[in-house]
């Protein structure tokens, strides 16, 4: 689709590290996604969006440093990408039955490099769900110590967002708006759970350390921005080894991708 090409072109012009440089990359950008693809008249709309916008955000969320209150929202562009891979990989999972069948028609079959890199696909696709829960969790688990230390914590809004991360330990039958969740497995739903209890232990522990170590007079708040309480409780997941394994992740949908359409298209 010409439209799709545009935009392509647009985000293959952007240097994520460097704001000032590609300013007018990233206002082409917004202008094209306001006015082409979210037009009422786009067929874009009805769609899940493109990969190459999903990327976009995702980087635009990291770099040239992470929006740390931008979390919930790349978890709805994490679990999109991932819906990427799962169609991918599920495409490669086909075409190999088709080939099995076809086996008898060289006509129909694949060649043999093809038929390595769709095995590949479905050799690894365990080690890149890891990868997936890796990144979700570490986001999750980042988000509620940003929310509980890095301001007044408002107990309002943690609980809700705590809710939305891990709805099961309130209420096994709630829903949750983030993405992730309509896809993940019973086991996974517990490891879930699991991140969940993970952060009210370390809520609770920081808390009672906070207040060991305190001043007379000093709010707790005060207590989380010192380095002694930053050195006893760290985020969970230092930024720079996540953006890290963001990029590998990226990088492997996007060609993973790329190779399928190649192959078949």
């Amino acid at each position: 689709m010409e439209s799709l090409d545009t935009l392509r072109n647009f985000i293959k012009s952007v240097d994520y590290n460097d704001e000032e440089a590609s300013f007018e990359s990233h206002k082409a950008i917004y202008r094209f996604v306001n006015e082409t693809v979210l037009s009422p008249d786009s067929p874009l709309t009805k769609h899940v969006p493109s990969l190459d916008i999903i990327v976009y955000g995702i980087k635009r969320h990291l770099y040239p440093e992470p929006i740390l209150d931008g979390i919930p929202d790349l978890l709805d562009l994490l679990a999109t990408a991932e819906w990427y891979r799962q169609k991918t990989l599920s495409a490669a999972q086909n075409a190999l039955v088709w080939n099995t069948y076809y086996k008898n028609k060289p006509k129909f079959t694949l060649t043999a490099d093809d038929q390595k890199v769709l095995n590949e696909f479905e050799a690894k696709k365990e080690s890149w769900r890891k990868m997936y829960l890796t990144i979700l969790l570490s986001l999750c688990k980042n988000d509620i110590y940003l929310m509980w230390t890095e301001k007044p914590p408002c107990i309002t809004e943690f609980m809700i967002r705590f809710n939305e991360y891990f709805p099961s330990l309130n209420d096994p039958t709630a829903q949750s708006p983030r993405l992730f969740h309509s896809s993940l497995s019973e086991e996974e739903k517990v490891l879930v759970e699991q991140a969940g209890r993970e952060c009210c232990q370390r809520i609770q522990d920081s808390c009672q350390w906070a207040v060991r170590h305190r001043e007379d007079g000093e709010t707790l708040v005060v207590v989380f921005k010192t380095k002694a309480f930053q050195k006893a409780y760290p985020i969970p997941c230092a930024m720079e080894p996540l953006r890290k394994l963001f990029d590998i992740y990226l990088n492997h949908i996007q060609t993973s991708t790329r190779k399928l359409h190649d192959m078949f298209d």
